[in-house]
């Protein structure tokens, strides 16, 4: 079940009748205002790509990948923890070298059309608390396939995608009680009548759910979301404030 089909579904069962804020949902300049904020963010998508491709062709082919490797290995002979001081100098730098790219199309950009509600100083928490979680969890990842590569040469990258699954599993079933916390505030949706349609809903889809919660999506936006998140004991229906 997708975001927007949930965000529709929420609308459709809370039988919203039309009102002048329901007519400025459909507003041709609030759509003409989407459309534009729309293409910006492919164009910005578009040179985040060539600024990734160009940064890998860089590191390979510009001879930084073995300078930064010799240097590494002067410091260190361990393997493990060279393969962490290259993976945290990459990671460290190409977060330093997208940072006004990721500042304007995470803070500047929304702001200009009406989509952010975060001061500048929560923004840059947030990303700070994602680029530290986005470390964490690639040491972890880059560690295991370096290990993998060394130890099973010839069924590494058999063993390698049997790992990347159990990660995104992990992942899936953690995400709502662990990572998403740490953005946000989630509670259990206090609309009784709303949470049993939802999970009728649910059920009609054989989709097993855990509940039905809210997070504070006000506190960083304007923009409506949902979704169903978690896997397994931890699956369930998330609504942000700003759909109500």
């Amino acid at each position: 079940m997708a975001e927007g089909e949930l965000a529709r579904t929420y609308w459709c069962i809370k039988e919203l009748p039309l009102t002048p804020k329901t007519d400025q949902i459909i507003d041709p300049q609030r759509q003409r205002k989407a459309k534009e904020y729309a293409r910006i963010r492919r164009r910005l998508f578009v040179v985040d790509l060539a600024l990734g491709a160009f940064v890998l062709l860089a590191l390979l082919l510009g001879g930084i990948s073995p300078w930064l490797k010799g240097q590494i290995l002067a410091i260190t002979t361990s393997t493990p923890l060279a393969v962490a001081l290259y993976f945290l100098v990459v990671a460290v730098g190409y977060e330093a070298l997208t940072f006004p790219l990721s500042t304007y199309s995470g803070f500047v950009l929304p702001h200009r059309y009406g989509l952010s509600t975060q001061t500048l100083p929560a923004w840059l928490l947030d990303r700070a608390k994602g680029a530290l979680l986005a470390l964490g969890l690639g040491l972890v990842g880059i560690e295991v396939v370096h290990y993998l590569l060394r130890a099973f040469p010839q069924v590494w990258w058999l063993l390698t995608a049997v790992f990347i699954l159990f990660f995104t599993i992990v992942l899936s079933n953690l995400a709502p009680i662990l990572i998403l916390p740490l953005f946000f505030r989630l509670t259990p949706l206090e609309d009784e009548e709303l949470v049993q349609r939802l999970m009728a809903l649910a059920e009609r889809a054989r989709t097993r759910v855990r509940g039905v919660f809210t997070i504070n999506l006000s506190s960083k936006t304007t923009a409506a979301n949902a979704a169903l998140m978690g896997l397994g004991n931890t699956r369930r229906i998330v609504l942000g404030d700003t759909l109500y």
